[in-house]
């Protein structure tokens, strides 16, 4: 079995037992996220240096919790009609508030600044009635060395966009420019 499995190989090699049935509160990934990072720095204070959220100002703040988001844009002209409108879609889905947008979080180390992309989840109810977000991966990425912050930011967001939100193909759009 796959890593995780409950079955195991049948050996007992590899095998997950669960032996609690604890259930942590979840406040939200956004918000879950932001409280991981946060133990993160005060259990790692000589690695860890700061860490921020993109705030509504376009500066990033440590103010918590992290109340500001990037609204996602529409694709430009050159993308095709069948893309505009798949990215619209998902943009304006049903169960968002307000049309989809991303939180950018900001992890500043003594040698480097990582950035953590989110896509706001929208929440649905699964087949057995119970309400959970959308399941999106997050996206790590470190711009390149004296790039322009503001360009490669946008580039990544308008890559999001033009992905709808699938991680691992916003990382082929994005490689170079990273």
């Amino acid at each position: 079995g796959a890593p995780g499995e409950t079955e195991g190989t049948g050996k007992g090699i590899g095998q997950l037992r669960n032996e609690s049935d604890a259930i942590l509160p979840s406040e939200g990934a956004i918000l879950d996220l932001w409280n991981g990072l946060i133990y993160l720095k005060e259990a790692n204070p000589n690695i860890i240096k700061s860490v921020e959220w993109h705030n509504h100002s376009g500066g990033f703040s440590d103010i918590s919790p992290p109340g500001s988001r990037i609204s996602l844009p529409e694709l430009d002209q050159n993308a095709s009609e069948i893309e505009r409108e798949a990215t619209y879609s998902w943009i304006n889905k049903n169960g968002l508030p307000n049309p989809r947008s991303v939180f950018i979080f900001r992890i500043a180390t003594q040698n480097l600044q990582g950035y953590i992309f989110e896509v706001q989840r929208a929440k649905r109810k699964d087949d057995n009635g119970i309400t959970k977000e959308e399941p999106f991966r997050g996206l790590v990425a470190i711009p390149a060395t004296g790039g322009d912050l503001t360009k490669w930011l946008g580039a990544v967001i308008y890559a999001i966009s033009a992905e709808c939100g699938m991680m691992k193909k916003v990382i082929r759009r994005i490689l170079p420019i990273s």
